[in-house]
Formats: structure tokens, sequence, C-alpha cells
């Protein structure tokens, strides 16, 4: 219904494509910069990250809990993004699937069960491309992590189903 994409062309002013109405953007440069660190700086208080896009994943999801993933990654942590093959549009398993191995994806992903026995005190959960509970690919589960981050670009719906108390929100 609102901005589909945001292209920024090199030295070219911000272009907008699929809105409906004029939008501007509400984050600069630096205030995106500091966000990252600040991220950053989070990550780096847990010992594994949790990272979950939203229930029937797209590619926007999936490719959002990867760069999650992927930046967990550089820091050493262990980290798992929520899968299941049931739950994941099937454009976006037959790309996921066809860029990794079995092997590969056994240690990126992890099903219900494996993400259920990884919690502990020292766990964040990463909510990608989603800000609700209840659109988590796992929404049994959210209740017994403590500590949350949100990573989304859809306007916050109703406040009551934002996650609790989120240490980080980029909405």
């Amino acid at each position: 219904g609102g901005v589909q994409a945001v292209s920024l062309p090199f030295h070219n002013p911000i272009q907008y494509v699929g809105g409906k109405t004029d939008h501007l953007p509400t984050h600069n440069r630096v205030k995106i910069r500091t966000m990252a660190n600040s991220f950053t700086t989070l990550i780096q208080n847990y010992d594994q990250i949790i990272i979950s896009p939203h229930y029937l994943a797209d590619l926007d999801a999936l490719g959002s809990a990867l760069a999650v993933y992927s930046l967990a990654r550089q820091f050493n942590l262990k980290a798992k993004i929520c899968w299941d093959r049931k739950d994941v549009e099937d454009s976006t398993r037959i790309a996921f699937e066809s860029q990794f191995t079995k092997e590969e994806i056994d240690e990126i992903t992890g099903d219900m069960r494996t993400i259920g026995s990884l919690i502990n005190d020292k766990t964040l959960y990463v909510a990608v491309d989603h800000n609700s509970p209840k659109q988590a690919i796992f929404p049994s589960l959210v209740s017994k992590f403590t500590d949350f981050a949100i990573i989304d670009h859809h306007r916050p719906g109703d406040e009551k189903s934002l996650y609790p108390d989120a240490k980080f929100k980029f909405i």
C-alpha cells in the first residue's frame, strides 16, 4: 500500500518507486550509521542471536535475516535463522535452497525444536521484516525470549502487537 522500493542512485536524489503518495526519507545517513553502530554494540552483549523472519517469509524477510546472520558471524557469535520449509514462500525457498547446500542450510537455520533448545538469558531474538510477535515464523516461541530487537521497514501497527520491551527498534 505504501512505498514499495527506494533507490539511491550514485550522485542523484533518492527515488521512491511503487508508492501512491509522496514520501520523504525519515532517516539521514548519520542517524542510520548511529543505529547500525548501536545494533552491532547490542548484539555483542549476547552469546547467540536468533533471527526470525515473518511467517511465509519472502525474499525481503529472508534477505534481512541473512544480513543479520552474517553480521552476527562477523563477531563470532552463534546465530540461527528460524526456518521451516513450509513456512516460507515457494520462490524464496527455491532461491535459498539453490544458493546453499543442505549442510550450509542446516548450519544457518534451525527448526522450532532446535531454536527452542537454544534459548537462554544470553540469547537475543531479532525480528526482521515484521514488528509483531503474531507475525513471527514461530510465534509460540516468542514468549520464551527476554531480549528483543526489531529491524523492520513497515509501519508499526497496534502498539500492543509490538515486541515487549525491545532493546533495539529500527522501524
